[in-house]
């Protein structure tokens, strides 16, 4: 009997324009392992589409999260043509509607003149690089970013690894995204603007569904969350690009994330705060350091090998810059544990210093320091 999967996801659904969309590049990672589960031409670069809200998205929150600025003082209704104005939430100077609610709008209905109105009113015409300078950090080198709005420019692009650390990102640091892309509607002045996405509220396990257009290839991106027992949950990402269509889309995502929770289980290697070894230390007041892991590490397998999975298989490798040296304080990265099953290696997690390690007496010291000098 195949058990029953309760689903909790977040979906941000985009489509945007190219001439042909015969490949559909997709991402699966668990993130409760950070393994990647499945991925097909995961560093190809394709045209970016309604793809840059996500990244504009993270830009104001960021930004937001630094400064508070009051929507009266940089309302960006200021020329004759108003080439700034809401037109569907018939915005007018005098409002005084919150960045928050704004965010929510831009969120739910993907209402690309929203963004225009924030992005003017946080860094008038210096809103590209402002946005380009946010995004640096995280590395992404596949995207090509030249307007702030889904076009149909082939030269705007980014590849779907790098939608997957964008998203990743995105909720990691602002999780309040998952709670606004839940709602069913966004309300302003009385008037009710309905989330476009057609699947939210048809399964009420599914939550956080999310859906924008922009012309007619579609693309998704989802965090899927479920509480597996009591004291287990596992925690899924999939980013999918270039469908031909929004049921396709939806079903393909859908097939994935549950063919993932029936045919592959998470095996617990360790659990947070679990010592992983013992590795010298120098002059200090002991010889040697334990190392723990701050989160619970699993093994990933498919159904087919999880009947043939053997302990022994396992093994473990710590990398760390020695020879350590005292003074260590408690909880300082000092390097990674390498996970590797059947040779291959399936998982890098950073270890930690378990308990500080102070200096030593000069003697041991001296001691240390004349091994160092001719080992």
């Amino acid at each position: 009997m195949i058990p029953r999967i309760v689903i909790s996801f977040f979906v941000f659904f985009t489509t945007f324009n190219t001439a042909v969309a015969t490949e559909h590049p997709n991402i699966l990672k668990d993130l409760s392992t950070n393994q990647i589960l499945e991925k097909k031409l995961e560093s190809e670069s394709v045209a970016m589409g309604s793809v840059v809200r996500l990244v504009i998205l993270y830009a104001l929150l960021d930004e937001l999260e630094k400064r508070d600025i009051s929507w009266q003082e940089n309302v960006p209704f200021l020329n004759t043509q108003q080439k700034y104005q809401i037109h569907s939430l018939k915005l007018t100077k005098t409002d005084k509607i919150s960045y928050e609610n704004l965010l929510k709008a831009y969120l739910i209905t993907g209402f690309d003149d929203i963004g225009s109105v924030l992005l003017y009113a946080l860094w008038n015409d210096g809103a590209l690089q402002a946005v380009q300078e946010k995004i640096q950090h995280l590395n992404l080198s596949s995207i090509h970013l030249y307007e702030l709005q889904p076009v149909r420019d082939e030269k705007q692009r980014i590849s779907v690894q790098d939608v997957l650390v964008l998203s990743r990102n995105l909720i990691r640091r602002f999780p309040v995204v998952l709670e606004w892309s839940q709602r069913k509607e966004f309300v302003y002045k009385n008037k009710k603007f309905s989330n476009t996405n057609i699947l939210l509220g048809r399964n009420s396990t599914v939550k956080g569904l999310f859906l924008q257009s922009f012309n007619d290839i579609w693309s998704g991106v989802i965090y899927s969350k479920n509480q597996l027992t009591k004291n287990e949950s596992r925690e899924l990402l999939l980013v999918r690009l270039n469908q031909d269509s929004q049921q396709k889309l939806s079903k393909s995502l859908a097939n994935l994330l549950v063919n993932t929770y029936q045919n592959s289980r998470n095996i617990p290697i360790y659990k947070k705060y679990d010592t992983v070894g013992k590795v010298p230390v120098l002059r200090g007041n002991v010889d040697h350091v334990e190392l723990e892991v701050h989160r619970d590490i699993y093994l990933t397998l498919d159904r087919t090998q999880i009947d043939k999975y053997q302990k022994e298989s396992l093994s473990v490798q710590l990398e760390y810059q020695a020879p350590l040296m005292a003074p260590l304080e408690k909880g300082t990265c000092v390097g990674h544990l390498i996970l590797y099953y059947n040779a291959v290696r399936k998982a890098k997690v950073a270890v930690y210093v378990k308990d500080s390690i102070q200096k030593g007496s000069r003697w041991n010291q001296l001691l240390d320091a004349f091994h160092l000098t001719f080992r």
